[in-house]
C-alpha cells in the first residue's frame, strides 16, 4: 500500500494546472464517526476529472477509501465511481457527491451487501497555487439493499491537487 501512496504522491505534485484541470484529492479521517465499536482511521484517494462535457456542470469521480484498526490488521475498502458539483464563492466551496461502489468489509464492519452508495458533502477553501483544503462528511449505506443496512457516518480531511 504504500507504493500506492507513493506513486500517488509523486503524480499529486508534479503536474502543473491547465485552464480545464482534473484533480487528485487525498484525505485521512475517521470511519464510522461516533460509534464505540467500529471507529477507526480512513484514508481515501479521489480523481475528479473536468467534466467539460456533461450538463450541468457534474464532473465525474473515481476513488477508493480503506478503513481499519491496528487491532483487527485487516483493512476493508471500497472502490467506487459516481459524480460532484461544485458551488464556489471567491476562495470558499461547498461540493455534493454521490457515487455507488464495490464494498469489502474484511473482518471490520459489516456494511450488510457488497453494493454501497456514498453521500458527501464537502466544505473547501483555495490555498495557494492549485492547492485546495477541505472537511467533508460522509454516509456510505446499502440502500436497504441487504438484510442490514447499519450504515456508516464519516468525517474527512482533504487536500486536493489540481494539474
Amino acid at each position: 500500500m504504500k507504493k500506492i501512496y507513493t506513486f500517488f504522491a509523486i503524480i499529486f505534485f508534479g503536474f502543473s494546472v491547465s485552464a480545464f484541470s482534473d484533480e487528485l484529492k487525498i484525505g485521512y479521517g475517521k470511519f464510522d464517526e461516533g460509534s464505540d465499536i467500529n471507529e477507526n482511521y480512513m484514508t481515501e484517494i479521489t480523481y475528479v476529472y473536468d467534466g467539460r462535457n456533461l450538463p450541468y456542470g457534474l464532473q465525474p469521480i473515481a476513488g477508493a477509501l480503506e478503513h481499519g484498526s491496528d487491532k483487527s490488521g485487516s483493512d476493508a475498502y471500497m472502490i467506487y465511481a459516481g459524480v460532484q458539483k461544485k458551488f464556489k464563492y471567491k476562495r470558499f466551496g461547498f461540493i455534493p457527491s454521490f457515487a455507488p461502489g464495490y464494498y469489502n468489509n474484511g473482518v471490520e464492519k459489516d456494511l450488510g451487501y457488497d453494493l454501497q452508495f456514498k453521500s458527501q458533502i464537502e466544505l473547501t477553501i483555495d490555498l495557494f497555487n492549485d492547492y485546495t483544503l477541505s472537511y467533508a462528511m460522509s454516509h456510505i449505506s446499502n440502500a436497504d439493499l441487504g438484510d442490514t443496512n447499519p450504515g456508516s457516518d464519516n468525517q474527512m480531511f482533504f487536500i486536493t491537487k489540481k494539474f
